[in-house]
């Protein structure tokens, strides 16, 4: 991924008590998100072993250290509070409050002219529809960053292997192609991970990123993807590319080739083409 050139500014404010009702857009993106739980409590928040790597964490906090996030907004939650949710519509409210919200407060107060919808706000409609579409403002018909939502009820990342998971990665793959995008997020809000297309039948996929992330935070994660997906707007597959190749495939085997998050990737792999998935390390 490729560092915003936007020019440094100070981002750092005097902290604003949380009991006087507002807060820097800073520490409103650094916090982590208010914990979610499955309803009938079977399902408890996992304590995440996966590290992000120093590559994808230097590169979310210089372009945090890069925008101007000095103004108040309102101050949303409270960290420690704990939501329950028993279904992927429950989920996704949850996701529209306590990221896409939070991160547009953000967007507001720095300036930057970008905004959540759902996918029928952002015509034409398709067949392929993201949970979640980031857009330029007023801008309804180019999504720039489609987000597919799955439940942590039936989807596991925080386990996440790549053979067994690209049944998940694959609709978002289809949004990434349909709008013509650059960047996907596939979130459980529990555990959230970032893809980048580039080359045809090669992406780059950050380790997946829990909720109670600290440094960058699933915000701040979002907030510097939202600003590499406004100025790395539209991929274009080359002339003649069969979609063929990105269709799922059981074979795996390890690439040799350097991903750049992590000295050794994983390759789905197929008959000829093998769409390979490269995993921060």
């Amino acid at each position: 991924m490729q560092l915003s050139s936007t020019n440094p500014v100070v981002t750092q404010a005097t902290s604003h008590p949380r009991n006087s009702g507002i807060e820097t857009a800073s520490d409103l993106l650094a916090r982590p998100l208010p914990i979610l739980t499955q309803e009938n409590g079977t399902h408890s928040p996992s304590e995440s072993r996966t590290i992000i790597s120093t590559l994808f964490k230097d590169e979310v906090h210089q372009i945090i250290r890069n925008i101007d996030l000095v103004g108040l907004v309102p101050c949303m939650d409270v960290t420690g509070n704990t939501y329950v949710v028993g279904s992927e519509l429950g989920l996704t409210g949850r996701f529209y409050k306590h990221v896409c919200d939070a991160v547009s407060l953000a967007c507001k107060t720095a300036g930057l002219p970008l905004q959540f919808d759902d996918r029928q706000a952002a015509l034409p409609p398709t067949d392929v529809i993201p949970d979640v579409v980031l857009l330029h403002a007023g801008q309804y018909r180019n999504t720039i960053l489609p987000i597919e939502l799955k439940t942590f009820l039936t989807v596991r990342l925080d386990i996440y292997q790549i053979g067994a998971g690209w049944s998940s990665i694959g609709p978002l793959v289809e949004q990434m192609r349909d709008n013509n995008t650059v960047y996907g997020v596939l979130s459980t809000y529990t555990h959230t991970v970032f893809l980048k297309r580039v080359e045809d039948c090669r992406f780059q996929m950050t380790k997946p990123i829990p909720q109670t992330a600290p440094q960058p935070s699933v915000r701040q994660c979002i907030m510097a993807v939202a600003i590499l997906a406004s100025e790395d707007t539209e991929y274009h597959e080359s002339p003649g590319f069969d979609s063929r190749m990105l269709q799922n495939h059981t074979g795996r085997q390890a690439s040799t080739r350097d991903s750049l998050y992590r000295p050794h990737s994983t390759t789905i792999s197929a008959a000829v083409a093998r769409p390979r998935v490269e995993i921060e390390g």
